[in-house]
């Protein structure tokens, strides 16, 4: 059944729950008060109902998207104002200064299972796989028109697979593309 309902100040494009189940974050967009945020819900121990514990700010355009790492520890957000953020999940302290690598909004982030890569897709027609540590473009892909993407990564020793599945209201078809590179 439903464990517990919560009302936000927006439009909600993007959840993402960290690994341990008893957190989660969404994008929160009220465009009318040109508010952008990421909020970060963690549940309550004597009831079990999620209460919002953070709310993050920075982001100047609609946050598109939201991704935990891997140890629940970071969030990583993305915007329409070109940008991916990252963000301590216990505090919510903003963490370093904003990745601009796209030339058009963001609209997707995901990390690797293993946490030591980033992927973000975007308008301008690029995915770009980070260094996770240094936030170093290690590999840039064109695929075409992104409007929605779904980025899903999966590491092995020496290679990483980039799962893209990319939407555009004018094409019936999903269009899947799997990328792998040596590492």
């Amino acid at each position: 059944g439903l464990i517990s309902t919560m009302k936000v100040g927006g439009g909600v494009p993007s959840i993402d729950f960290a690994p341990c189940g008893n957190k989660f974050a969404i994008a929160c967009n009220n465009y009318n008060r040109r508010s952008y945020s990421v909020q970060i819900f963690s549940q309550e121990g004597s009831t079990g109902n999620f209460a919002c514990q953070s709310t993050l700010t920075g982001h100047t355009g609609g946050v598109m998207g939201v991704s935990f790492d891997p140890t629940g520890k970071k969030i990583v957000s993305c915007s329409r104002d070109k940008t991916i953020r990252f963000w301590d999940s216990a505090t919510g302290a903003a963490i370093g200064s904003p990745v601009k690598a796209h030339s058009d909004f963001v609209n997707a982030v995901a990390w690797s299972p293993c946490g030591q890569w980033l992927a973000s897709a975007g308008g301008d027609k690029m995915v770009y796989v980070y260094d996770a540590k240094t936030f170093e473009v290690k590999w840039p892909l064109n695929v075409g028109y992104v409007l929605k993407s779904r980025l899903f990564t999966h590491r092995t020793f020496s290679q990483i697979t980039l799962k893209i599945i990319n939407t555009h209201p004018l094409d019936p078809l999903r269009r899947l593309y799997y990328m792998s590179k040596s590492v």
